[in-house]
């Protein structure tokens, strides 16, 4: 990941000299520096070295200000050319990286800068999940209307009208959670339902998340975004800060929940590699946002603290990177 450029006394006879990470074995890594010391450029070299020697892990790179597609591309400034060169490197673009950027944000990029698109299904999210999200309390009366949507509209339910409605499962929009609000007896009876302004007011919040253009009742699977030899960047720069955590949040526990099932099997020697959610890297840059210290808790805020706490076994690694290492 780079070379020893001290000369001080302790470290005269290790000048030059190569310093290596073993990227098998799982890490948590904390990257810290003022602005533009260059933190973003360290956790970009730490995914290169890996991109070129290590086929066997699953790198995403969780990249809020949509810099991290340029490593496609050849070093293009002539001084950092000049610096390559005196370190005996050559300027090359990775040409295992994928670029992800948001379903609704496809026509605002440039495609030059973007290989696919990713996609949330709204039935992975829990009702703590959209309540952070809309940073609303979880046991008010709309946290406890959002609990009562997502039951009604999984499992079934009864109109107003008296007309059954056929239960989804986990193949619901936002469209059926708000029909749901809408016409289910027990949610809209003016005798026993909730009042009309906290329906107006959590349709309304759900209309806007369909602006958000991440939602979509086919969301992209796991292991197409963390598969070996591939480094996967999720752009999330075309997102407020609330929707990037919820992205991460739900990324980050699944990759978990998924690794430790089949860490499981791995150890019972019983696999088939192909498909599967490989030893995960996951990199996360401006990491202040998503981890805030003081208690206050946002959507990626317990997944990235149990990813960080139970991850070792299943493989999980983290590279957090920020300029405010005292707001995490």
């Amino acid at each position: 990941i780079g070379k020893v450029n001290e000369t001080s006394s302790q470290l005269e006879n290790h000048y030059n000299k190569k310093v290596f990470l073993d990227s098998i074995s799982p890490h948590a890594i904390f990257i810290c520096g003022m602005r533009g010391s260059g933190k973003s450029y360290t956790l970009g070299v730490i995914v290169e070295e890996m991109a070129l020697k290590n086929d066997a892990v699953g790198i995403l790179i969780i990249d809020p200000m949509g810099i991290f597609w340029s490593m496609k591309q050849k070093n293009k400034v002539s001084n950092e050319g000049e610096l390559l060169d005196r370190w005996g490197l050559k300027s090359t673009g990775i040409k295992n990286v994928k670029v992800f950027i948001p379903k609704g944000y496809v026509k605002k990029a440039p495609k030059e800068t973007w290989d696919d698109i990713f996609k949330i299904k709204p039935s992975e999210l829990r009702v703590e999940d959209w309540c952070l999200t809309f940073d609303i309390e979880r046991f008010d009366a709309m946290g406890l209307l959002i609990e009562r949507v997502i039951e009604k509209t999984k499992e079934g339910y009864t109109t107003t009208d008296g007309k059954y409605i056929s239960g989804l499962g986990d193949d619901y929009g936002i469209e059926e959670m708000i029909e749901t609000i809408e016409t289910e007896e027990s949610i809209a009876s003016r005798e026993r339902g909730f009042k009309e302004n906290t329906r107006r007011a959590l349709t309304a919040r759900l209309a806007g998340a369909i602006q958000w253009g991440i939602f979509d009742k086919k969301g992209t699977k796991l292991n197409d975004l963390s598969k070996r030899g591939q480094v996967s960047v999720i752009d999330v720069s075309f997102l407020e800060d609330n929707v990037r955590a919820l992205v991460v949040g739900l990324l980050s526990r699944n990759i978990l929940n998924t690794r430790k099932i089949i860490s499981r099997q791995e150890a019972m020697g019983d696999i088939n590699i192909i498909g599967n959610v490989p030893v995960t890297w996951l990199m996360i840059d401006e990491a202040h946002i998503l981890v805030p210290r003081g208690g206050r808790a946002i959507a990626a805020t317990d997944s990235l603290i149990e990813y960080v706490r139970q991850g070792r076994q299943p493989g999980c690694s983290i590279v957090l990177a920020t300029q405010q290492p005292s707001a995490i």
